[in-house]
């Protein structure tokens, strides 16, 4: 490798308290209503949020986030990544920088839901972060609730 280490997008994955996380946007609540009547119907969460693994400010999962915020979770599963890496593309429409949703997650204001959208660039196209993301088949189990 001739002496240059190559970057690593996603670096990790583990379950993380969600009093750990930082978020940097708003949620829609008609959105957060449909996907906890989802998820408590499969009992079950497709895939963890993605968080970035320096701030633990959330990249990809808001809504996911509040889903178990509210039925009382102590812990989820986060995919970390490496949130400044260069193929972690941020769209904004509103000319929002990877280093404004840091200070905005780290001071506790939000955007609007949905102000980003965090990308991923695979050779000249662009995916969503979270679709190269492996299903964590979490059970939703009420005993793993916090009372």
């Amino acid at each position: 490798m001739s002496g240059v280490e190559r970057r690593r997008i996603f670096v990790g994955r583990e379950m993380l308290p969600l009093e750990e996380l930082r978020e940097h946007e708003t949620i829609n609540y008609a959105r957060l209503a449909e996907l906890m009547d989802e998820i408590v119907s499969t009992g079950m969460l497709d895939k963890p949020i993605v968080v970035d693994i320096n701030t633990k400010t959330i990249i990809d999962g808001h809504h996911r986030y509040n889903v178990f915020r509210n039925l009382g979770f102590a812990e989820i599963p986060v995919i970390y990544v490496d949130y400044f890496h260069p193929s972690i593309v941020l769209h904004s429409l509103k000319q929002v920088t990877k280093e404004d949703v840091i200070r905005t997650a780290s001071t506790g204001r939000k955007f609007p839901s949905k102000t980003t959208r965090h990308m991923l660039a695979k050779g000249h196209k662009l995916v969503h972060i979270s679709d190269p993301v492996k299903n964590v088949n979490y059970p939703v189990l009420i005993g793993q609730m916090v009372e």
